[in-house]
């Protein structure tokens, strides 16, 4: 929720200082509001406590990070997780430009548009959280990263259809793909906490570190490879309907092999979750 709020502030904010101040304004403003929060965040963090028995009853866990990411399985579920990640990425490059050219939008009213996304994003992040718990984690993760995919290759509907071209329609793809970028993240965490039990790891403390330490590596990658390969070098040679393209068939594959591998591993089933239902459930402090 706070990310799709952040971004649904983001662009609106970003024009308003842009247009008052000039182009340095949105940069200062975000940095001097990133160290702000950070230095609010290492206030607000619990103080890590020793515990000598508990330390001295923990088994030391044989298998390790690098072990559960290299599986086959596991990877075929953080393509999608990546591919989800640089959807946004992929949009603050290449649909302002896509916008002017096609719309004649300036770029002071192009970040209005991201409100289409970054709304939705925010919108549906507690009903997608609802049907988390209610087991449909896998089944969430698979088809937003398939509809995510058709929804960026419809951008290139108007090259065989032109009167299909409107703003409308960019601003209902926009929406749908917000939803879709919900529905793929937000299960995320579940899905590879039973991902990190069926390969054998069993203490909690390891698993919420590594699984935190996969998404933010994916996270990070997508919103950099995104950018650069797709929305940079694909779309300045080939223009916006190729990247678009590009980007589309990225998730389209990516959703498959998710589909196959949660699959193969029962994640698709509503029954998986209830398992272990006490101890994913258990409130255990990261720090603790």
């Amino acid at each position: 929720f706070c990310a799709g709020a952040g971004e649904t502030m983001g662009p609106p904010i970003g024009s308003l200082l842009y247009s008052v101040w000039g182009y340095d304004a949105p940069f200062l403003f975000a940095g001097a509001a990133e160290l702000v929060m950070t230095g609010i965040s290492i206030w607000a963090l619990p103080r890590p406590r020793e515990d000598s028995s508990r330390a001295a009853s923990e088994t030391h866990e044989a298998k390790s990070f690098v072990y559960l990411i290299s599986r086959p399985g596991v990877v075929c579920i953080l393509l999608p997780v990546l591919t989800l990640a640089s959807v946004n990425s992929y949009l603050d490059v290449a649909l302002a430009p896509f916008l002017n050219d096609t719309f004649g939008v300036d770029s002071r009213t192009a970040g209005f548009y991201f409100l289409a996304f970054s709304l939705c994003y925010a919108a549906t992040c507690f009903p997608c959280g609802y049907l988390v718990d209610k087991g449909f984690a896998g089944v969430m993760l698979a088809g937003s990263a398939l509809l995510s995919g058709l929804s960026i290759l419809a951008f290139t509907v108007p090259c065989f259809i032109p009167y299909l071209e409107s703003k409308a329609l960019v601003l209902a793809l926009l929406a749908v793909m917000g939803c879709c970028c919900t529905g793929g993240l937000v299960p995320c965490y579940l899905i590879f906490e039973k991902l990190a039990l069926w390969y054998g790891f069993r203490d909690r403390g390891v698993i919420k570190i590594m699984v935190g330490s996969m998404l933010t590596l994916m996270f990070s990658a997508g919103r950099i490879v995104s950018p650069i390969l797709i929305g940079g070098l694909v779309m300045d040679h080939f223009g916006f309907y190729a990247s678009a393209v590009v980007q589309g068939c990225m998730l389209l594959l990516s959703g498959v092999l998710g589909v196959w591998s949660l699959a193969t591993h029962g994640l698709l089933r509503r029954s998986f979750y209830e398992t272990e239902k006490g101890a994913s459930q258990e409130q255990e402090p990261l720090l603790a």
